[in-house]
């Protein structure tokens, strides 16, 4: 359901991302938005982007009124795939980007990995670190959100077993019974 806030839309709807004009950018997907100085920042997916064929992620600022401030800007370009991206506006400006990887190769089985990566204002990319520390589960479904009157910003994720569907193998997970969800608080 929507709901209409003071006198509804400022204008018509757009293009979210610079690869939709038929050039064979390849799909995007998976979009996720925050407030930022002056405007908002938009994350996504990007197939155009990743140097294996498989899936990046972009990111775009644009003003109120949805001019964007320049191209979409590549946040993750290599190693595994990248999906589901989360963004929330940091107290200093700059942007914290949460996003799962997986490996889906014959010989190496699906494995999420949560991670976060601060991208400044000007979208320079940053080397992510690993919100989880637990490597034998899935780490997935990573959400998170800012408190800006403090500085701190936690992210929130689902740890399951590798073989949780598997009705037959009893494997405990991470919080010692099945799935679980856990967090971890970054600070200034």
């Amino acid at each position: 359901q929507l709901v209409t806030y003071h006198n509804g839309p400022t204008g018509e709807e757009f293009l979210l991302n610079s690869n939709g004009d038929g050039d064979g950018g390849g799909a995007q997907g998976y979009p996720d938005v925050a407030a930022a100085p002056g405007g908002f920042i938009a994350v996504y997916e990007d197939d155009s982007l990743h140097i294996n064929g498989e899936t990046g992620l972009a990111a775009r600022l644009f003003d109120l009124a949805g001019t964007p401030d320049g191209a979409a800007k590549p946040l993750v370009i290599s190693g595994p795939a990248v999906s589901y991206p989360v963004v929330a506006a940091q107290a200093d400006g700059s942007f914290m980007v949460a996003y799962g990887t997986h490996f889906d190769a014959d010989e190496q089985p699906w494995q999420d990995g949560v991670k976060v990566m601060p991208v400044e204002a000007n979208l320079a990319k940053e080397e992510p670190v690993a919100a989880s520390i637990y490597g034998a589960d899935f780490q997935k479904f990573v959400r998170l959100a800012t408190n800006v009157n403090f500085g701190h910003t936690m992210v929130v994720w689902e740890s399951c077993p590798y073989d949780q569907y598997n009705e037959s193998l009893d494997i405990p997970g991470q919080d010692g019974d099945g799935c679980g969800i856990f967090a971890r608080i970054y600070g200034d």
